[in-house]
């Protein structure tokens, strides 16, 4: 654990080093303008702050998506998956069995 200022600025390379990913996705992730940084000449500058929101902010953008996918089951869904299942279960063993 580091305790530094939420105002310290990191290059690119701590950045990558704080989060456990590569300086070139680091990179990636600016370019689409996910993660703010300030080009300081040639070089990017980011703000711990949101170096160290980044995954929370990830996290809630994979959870949002999964939940957007997610689908409701209820009983007559249920039946028509276990038919499925069994059905496959058949199949799958006449298969294995034709070998």
């Amino acid at each position: 654990m580091t305790v530094a200022p939420q105002a310290t600025m990191s290059t690119t390379q701590q950045a990558a080093d704080l989060l456990g990913v590569s300086r070139p996705t680091v990179r990636r992730v600016i370019d689409v303008g996910v993660l703010p940084a300030e080009k300081v000449g040639t070089r990017h500058r980011l703000l711990l702050r949101d170096v160290l929101e980044y995954p929370h902010q990830r996290r809630a953008r994979r959870d949002e998506a999964l939940a957007q996918t997610a689908v409701e089951i209820d009983e007559d869904d249920s039946a028509v998956l276990a038919k499925r299942r069994r059905t496959r279960g058949v199949d799958r063993s006449a298969a294995a069995g034709g070998r």
